[in-house]
């Protein structure tokens, strides 16, 4: 499991993600990475995320695959920063669909 202890930011990834790319990949689509932070990923099925973690030396990857039902995702939108605690929903399934606009910002995400 994700320590979040020590983890300062967490980006979460709106659309759907190729679930076939490895850390490769994904690390490819952040392009900079900055150390002890989260970014979250979500295949076209929504069926699953996957997690890149960036600490000072390594880089982890984690991969959550539900057997029934779906994650609730946005499916267009910038890059959005999101708190350990919205990071926990997300993994345990829980919709972020009240959570449209971002806190100071005129961003708008739509949820499916």
């Amino acid at each position: 499991m994700i320590d979040l202890s020590h983890i300062k930011q967490v980006y979460l990834y709106p659309g759907k993600t190729d679930m076939r790319l490895g850390i490769t990949g994904l690390r490819k689509i952040v392009k900079d990475m900055e150390p002890r932070c989260l970014y979250v990923f979500c295949g076209t099925g929504k069926n699953m995320i996957k997690v890149i973690e960036c600490t000072d030396d390594s880089t982890w990857l984690y991969q959550k695959k539900l057997k029934k039902g779906k994650f609730v995702w946005p499916i267009e939108g910038e890059v959005s920063l999101i708190d350990k605690r919205q990071l926990q929903w997300v993994i345990e399934g829980v919709s972020l669909i009240n959570r449209i606009e971002e806190k100071g910002s005129k961003n708008k995400y739509d949820f499916i």
